[in-house]
């Protein structure tokens, strides 16, 4: 019955998440180079990724919202049209945190850090985008999930990259408790205000890994309906 309802729609429902998602895999990906102007001390350069960041969140939103208005509302759907929705609010979560993330990372201009703590960063950075590779590598199969009726190879390759996201989201935690950890204990030489941002900065790149854990856990609910 999934397979002959289809030509209802031309193409699967899938296509425009995945162009979403992709968006936001363009957003994602500026969040490292901006990471290194900002610790290096290169405002200019720092603003400049800062505003394509920006602008590519904005880009994502449209795209969004386009899926909300022209998404189908006929139960012919070959998924729920809440999980869809609420899929997309996930992949959009990652792109507005980013947003977020650059926006409190220049409200002051010294946020410095010593050398050691900056490579503390970029270990949380490189862990959190690597759950949020996966979490793109999920959504870039659920075409070949359809195919399959949600079953078979497919839905057991995609359950193992699920189960990926989860221990990578796991991992990002343990690396932002042991920067926190080191923060905390530099509290006088950081200073008040500075150690405050670094915690909402931390925290905001946390919830991009959960974000991503989240599409997981979503696609692993329309797998078992």
């Amino acid at each position: 019955m999934m397979r002959s309802i289809l030509p209802l729609f031309g193409r699967s429902p899938f296509t425009a998440l995945q162009r979403h998602m992709e968006k936001v895999e363009e957003t994602l990906e500026r969040l490292e180079p901006f990471f290194e102007a900002f610790l290096e001390g290169d405002p200019a350069r720092t603003r400049e990724i800062r505003k394509e960041i920006l602008k590519l969140e904005h880009e994502a939103d449209r795209i969004k919202n386009e899926i909300r208005d022209h998404l189908p509302k006929s139960y012919f759907l070959p998924v729920d049209r809440r999980d869809l929705l609420s899929l997309l609010h996930q992949q959009d979560r990652l792109a507005d945190l980013c947003e977020d993330i650059v926006i409190v990372a220049t409200l002051r201009e010294d946020l410095s850090l010593s050398s050691d703590l900056r490579e503390n960063v970029r270990e949380v950075l490189g862990r959190t985008r690597q759950a949020s590779h996966t979490a793109r590598r999920i959504i870039s199969q659920l075409d070949e999930l359809l195919e399959a009726s949600f079953g078979g190879p497919e839905a057991e390759s995609v359950l193992e990259l699920i189960h990926q996201v989860g221990l990578e989201e796991h991992e990002v935690d343990k690396a932002i408790y042991t920067l926190a950890k080191e923060l905390y204990r530099r509290e006088e030489e950081l200073g008040a205000v500075r150690l405050m941002l670094w915690q909402k900065i931390l925290e905001l790149v946390g919830q991009i890994a959960n974000a991503a854990e989240s599409i997981g856990d979503q696609v692993r609910l329309m797998l078992s309906r």
